[in-house]
């Protein structure tokens, strides 16, 4: 299953499934600071992958994903497990 979101704030989303992983690419290029993206499939664990020395924060709940960018543009590639 792939996931591909874009919106009028240039907010972007892209990413696939395998096996009980989501690898996920979000690019804020402008817009808010908190992103907001909902999974359907059940999150028990994820990390930003790359990069690993970003200033962006990750917060997972069972089923949404929040990422707090300080400054835009910003953008990471998650991994989470579902």
């Amino acid at each position: 299953m792939a996931y591909h979101f874009i919106d009028e704030t240039l907010l972007a989303k892209h990413g696939f499934v395998d096996d009980n992983k989501i690898y996920l690419a979000v690019w804020n290029l402008k817009g808010e600071q908190e992103i907001l993206i909902p999974i359907t499939e059940g999150i028990t664990d994820g990390k930003i992958a790359y990069p690993t020395n970003t200033s962006v924060q990750l917060h997972l709940s069972q089923d949404s994903i929040r990422l707090t960018c300080p400054e835009t543009p910003c953008a990471v590639f998650l991994e989470i497990t579902i």
